[in-house]
């Protein structure tokens, strides 16, 4: 049975590997010159640097951890994320009984002034008082406890020879052909089709574009701090985050490579935006008519189901997707 698959980020890679073990002849198509959609990495003066934003890997569930491992060995990176707030004071969050020994007791209301409303406002293009509930209120305000951490997920860490390697693991056995153009796959006869990029691209925009924030980035070199993620909570720095890439493997070197980015809005028009963050409290009507629509195609991952997803939720879309829609015991 013949499986073309749009796309080879995460999800498509992970649906790779169980129809592969199922005996499906596989054909993925990618718009890109790599894979791994935005989990990609490369190598930059000897540092691997996460062209797409940091990403560190964190569940709960053990089953998920396994599944991973078995694609590469990961590490035990803990990602640590700090803040300068509006004063120029530097904290770390999320607000905690650390943060507390730093900067003293703030209420939620001081938490949210002084954390989330500057990074939100300018992640977000919007007004915190014009943001839906559904962000602002999921917020958490204050955590109890001590650790320096971001994540306190049983598991994280990142792949010890990348994520680019790492899924290229996944994807082997399988046809993978990149620099594709958006037609390429429509000429592949295939008894199924696995779509993850936008389903309103699918569609033609039959019903209009889906809202979504795009970031857009610049590298560059500089001396090695022992911060490894600075977010800018302020108005005076117009960029939401600052990472330094020799973090991820604890690299000891006194130049690093620093990513910086920038939130805007996609634009369908425009080639230089890319969709990262899916805007449902804009567009979750027109994503339901998308939805509605009757087709055998399979949706997966954040852009096919307009969803914004974690990578371990990546992995557990995939799983409960194709276990209902192929009817596999997984």
């Amino acid at each position: 049975m013949k499986v073309t698959i749009v796309g080879a980020g995460l999800s498509s890679a992970v649906a790779c590997t169980i129809l592969k073990k199922l005996g499906y002849e596989i054909t993925v198509f990618e718009s890109r010159p790599h894979i791994a959609g935005n989990c990609y990495d490369s190598e930059l003066k000897g540092i691997k640097v996460h062209n797409y934003g940091p990403h560190a890997f964190h569940t709960d569930q053990k089953w998920v951890w396994d599944f991973v491992n078995r694609y590469d060995k990961f590490n035990d990176f803990k990602l640590e994320v700090t803040a300068r707030i509006q004063d120029g004071n530097l904290i770390n969050i999320p607000y905690n009984n650390k943060t507390l020994s730093l900067v003293g007791s703030w209420d939620s209301n001081r938490i949210i002034e002084e954390i989330f409303i500057p990074y939100s406002e300018k992640h977000w293009g919007e007004k915190w008082e014009n943001l839906p509930k559904s962000f602002t209120g999921r917020l958490p305000k204050k955590r109890e406890d001590d650790s320096p951490y971001y994540h306190l997920d049983q598991f994280q860490g990142i792949p010890k020879s990348g994520y680019t390697n790492w899924i290229a693991n996944m994807f082997d056995d399988c046809e993978v052909r990149l620099g594709c153009n958006q037609n390429d796959w429509k000429k592949e006869r295939a008894d199924l089709l696995i779509y993850t990029g936008s389903i309103d691209s699918y569609f033609d925009y039959c019903f209009g574009p889906l809202s979504y924030r795009s970031l857009k980035f610049s590298f560059f070199e500089g001396v090695k701090t022992n911060t490894h993620q600075l977010n800018e909570c302020n108005t005076t720095n117009s960029w939401n985050r600052t990472v330094d890439h020799s973090h991820w493997y604890e690299q000891d070197l006194k130049k690093t490579i620093f990513s910086r980015e920038w939130a805007e809005s996609f634009d369908v028009e425009n080639l230089e935006t890319d969709r990262f963050y899916p805007e449902p409290h804009k567009t979750q009507n027109l994503y339901n008519q998308y939805k509605n629509i009757s087709t055998s195609t399979i949706f997966l991952g954040r852009l096919g189901t307009y969803k914004y997803l974690d990578m371990d939720d990546c992995i557990k879309q995939v799983f409960s997707i194709l276990r209902k829609k192929l009817t596999l015991d997984l």
